[in-house]
């Protein structure tokens, strides 16, 4: 057995924006698909036209949603009224993680990226676990470029929906 030690860098941006509002302008730069068209693409066999689509179906980040979860639902069931509103939004681009998986398998664990947005302290924050943090201890400088590149993709969107 082998056991890594992994140090997770966090980035949290507040927003001084209410929470449906940062998502919207989340969601507005993640591309959406139902789950029937993003099934149809992953199952794509033809590369160049798996390329295609899926730079047809990412939004202006270069990123498209995989899944969102709401889990502030779930805080919510009993009626209990310090339960907070928090999404956790699973994206990503298969032709960015098929880049880092090619040199490090174990970015299959980290890929595709979530994105947490959240309320506390009368704020609405959106964190992100950066990629470069989660790849480093396996040491491959060509998944670690495309790690930092995927970073400041999710960074810039997160920093659009904040502002």
């Amino acid at each position: 057995m082998t056991t890594f030690t992994i140090t997770i860098e966090r980035e949290v941006i507040a927003s001084s924006l209410d929470f449906d509002t940062v998502v919207e302008r989340l969601f507005q730069q993640i591309g959406r698909t139902d789950r029937l068209a993003l099934k149809d693409i992953l199952a794509e066999k033809d590369f160049v036209r798996f390329s295609e689509r899926i730079n047809a179906a990412v939004g202006p980040s270069g990123l498209m949603e995989f899944a969102t979860y709401d889990l502030g639902n779930a805080l919510d069931k009993d009626g209990n009224h310090d339960a907070y509103r928090i999404i956790r939004i699973v994206a990503g681009n298969p032709l960015i993680m098929r880049e880092m998986v090619a040199t490090v398998p174990h970015a299959g664990s980290y890929a595709p990226v979530t994105i947490l947005v959240y309320e506390e302290d009368s704020r609405v924050k959106l964190a992100y676990d950066r990629m470069e943090s989660c790849l480093g201890p396996y040491g491959s400088e060509p998944a670690l470029r495309v790690a930092r590149a995927l970073d400041q993709k999710v960074l810039r969107a997160l920093a659009l929906a904040a502002s």
